[in-house]
């Protein structure tokens, strides 16, 4: 194969895995699942598509900022949702929607009518 056709190859390939990584992007892949998806279902090498991505956030620095904050922003919905799911689990087992621990003393300082602050306090 000559020089040129290798290098058409490989402006291929990198074009391609270029619009993987992208599309992926868009479905809020983060990079690791991205370098996975792109093993497992386009045969494309983990090195390679870092290669391409290095690339892609060198060429579009303020983008992939705002990515990294997206990904960051993702991993806190699913723990919150992991942790959301975990309590609707307990309340589902206990039938409870406090915890057990508190006391009736914590339970009535914590649900008061509104306007009906504790003022035991206040000297007057």
């Amino acid at each position: 194969m000559s020089n040129g056709k290798v290098r058409e190859a490989l402006l291929v390939k990198v074009l391609l895995v270029q619009g993987l990584i992208e599309r992926c992007i868009q479905l809020y892949k983060n990079e690791s699942e991205i370098v996975d998806y792109l093993l497992h279902n386009a045969k494309i090498e983990p090195d390679f598509t870092k290669l391409v991505w290095q690339r892609l956030e060198k060429e579009s620095p303020k983008f992939f900022n705002a990515y990294h904050l997206r990904m960051v922003l993702r991993a806190q919905i699913r723990r919150y949702n992991e942790l959301f799911e975990k309590q609707v689990e307990l309340v589902r087992r206990t039938g409870r929607l406090v915890p057990s621990s508190l006391n009736g003393s914590q339970m009535h300082s914590m649900i008061q009518p509104p306007g009906t602050a504790n003022t035991s306090h206040v000297h007057g």
